[in-house]
């Protein structure tokens, strides 16, 4: 089973999935690196048929926040986020990379483009979770 397949049987599980589906482009855990994209569609909009702020931030700290937890337990515990340009209808790409990782935080950098333009960036930090079951 691949890295889509994966994910997208635990998005299936969690009702995200059929709202806003997300699919990696590129995914490696050992370099630290995932790339992704989201189709944004009419529900994703808002009023001025932009982009919903919400979407943009959920889809970063998504595939961002599954390569942290591909390297353990970890959950987004505070995020930096700006938005720098407006993402219309059409496809979202993002490309997420491990800044630092420690044995309790890791930070990571996450980049969002529409046509080659930088919309939005974010930098996030993620803790280790006590999750019974895992490390």
């Amino acid at each position: 089973m691949d890295i889509n397949e994966q994910f997208m049987n635990e998005l299936r599980k969690r009702g995200y999935y059929h709202e806003f589906p997300l699919f990696f482009t590129k995914f490696d855990k050992e370099v630290g690196i995932s790339e992704a994209y989201l189709d944004i569609e009419d529900k994703a909009l808002n009023m001025y048929d932009y982009g919903h702020g919400a979407v943009v931030y959920g889809f970063a700290d998504t595939f961002g926040g599954l390569l942290a937890t591909a390297m353990g337990p970890f959950l987004t515990s505070t995020s930096s986020f700006s938005y720098l340009r407006p993402v219309v209808k059409g496809r979202i790409h993002g490309l997420a990379k491990v800044v630092k990782k420690g044995e309790m935080l890791m930070t990571i950098d996450v980049e969002v483009f529409q046509e080659e333009k930088l919309c939005a960036k974010g930098l996030f930090t993620m803790a280790r979770a006590k999750i019974e079951g895992h490390e």
